[in-house]
């Protein structure tokens, strides 16, 4: 790889908030976890690195590691992820990612389209993002609040 490319490869990556670390099940590469990841799918890559380019913006010691389902952010401990859904969902928009976040209550919100307690006192919240208006302060804020909870000591 020649420096010029390496410089290329740089900018893919800030533009699209990769700042991975490896870790069990997770693909080596970046790059290449987030191709094949988003393939055949410029329009949910392209709202994932708005996404991720303002988390990364936000809270600069976030991690980002790629999964097969889903692609998760995380400090000590995850606080978000991306995924999407492997199956079309009637009355939805044809391209858009979901953003799922934890939280330590429910959160109901119009934004939020489903809710989950896995464990006690820990909801996970699922989020629409189908344009880049979508990444605003409201889903920025709770996507914080997640990380400053997971990530307490």
């Amino acid at each position: 790889m020649t420096v010029s490319d390496q410089a290329a490869a740089a900018d893919r990556r800030a533009e699209t908030g990769l700042q991975s670390q490896g870790g069990t099940g997770s693909l080596p590469n970046p790059e290449q976890a987030l191709e094949k990841f988003f393939h055949g799918r410029p329009l949910e890559l392209s709202l994932y690195g708005i996404f991720a380019a303002a988390v990364q913006e936000r809270l600069p010691n976030a991690i980002t590691r790629f999964r097969r389902s889903q692609i998760t952010f995380s400090g000590r401990r995850g606080f978000a992820a991306v995924w999407i859904p492997p199956f079309k969902v009637r009355g939805r928009p044809k391209h858009y990612i979901v953003v799922s976040f934890a939280a330590d209550r429910r959160i109901d919100h119009p934004r939020i389209v489903s809710v989950a307690e896995p464990y006690p006192h820990r909801w996970t919240h699922h989020v629409l993002v189908s344009c880049p208006e979508d990444v605003d302060d409201k889903l920025l804020d709770w996507v914080e609040q997640a990380y400053r909870l997971t990530n307490a000591r």
